[in-house]
């Protein structure tokens, strides 16, 4: 979109960020509608892949359980034990209550992880006017605070993948 409007483009940054200002704070409703005739073009080419990529997530998240499931006891680790079919597995989403630290430990090591919702929806300035506070839905409260994405992308490889789960497991152990 193109403007001389100052306060009209805020508010199309605004929306087109999800309503979140700063990153993850969502003040308003919004939305991702950046999808322009380079990327249509771009998604077009990968179309014929998505199958071959699906089932190298689907490779991946099997490989993360068999090590895990293998790796004796983890207090405090939940991972997704059950993959039903037609599960993409966008992400790997494993739960800890030493989520940061766990964090921490693999950034050192050079593992890159991601938090994706560090403040469930109830808390978000957006549904203020729902009159949901912090304590009211505990257990969106307590997954915000415990869950941590792996890497999954379908190039990750066996190898490396391995040592993503090897130093999961290691650091839990220890």
């Amino acid at each position: 979109m193109t403007t001389n409007n100052e306060t009209l483009a805020d508010r199309v940054r605004l929306l087109r960020t999800h309503g979140a200002r700063p990153k993850h704070h969502h003040i308003e409703l919004g939305g991702n509608f950046r999808l322009d005739a380079l990327q249509a073009a771009l998604l077009r080419e990968k179309l014929p892949h998505v199958e071959r990529w699906t089932a190298a997530r689907r490779a991946n998240a099997l490989t993360y359980n068999r090590i895990f499931q293998s790796s004796g006891p983890m207090p405090d680790f939940v991972f997704p034990r059950e993959i039903t079919p037609g599960h993409v597995f966008h992400q790997y989403v494993v739960r800890s209550t030493r989520r940061d630290a766990l964090k921490t430990h693999l950034a050192r090591c050079g593992i890159a992880t991601e938090v994706y919702y560090p403040k469930p929806l109830h808390t978000q300035p957006v549904f203020k006017k729902l009159g949901y506070r912090e304590g009211s839905l505990p257990n969106a409260e307590r997954a915000s605070r415990q869950c941590l994405s792996l890497p999954i992308f379908p190039e990750l490889g066996e190898a490396r993948l391995m040592r993503v789960a090897n130093e999961v497991a290691a650091f839990l152990r220890g």
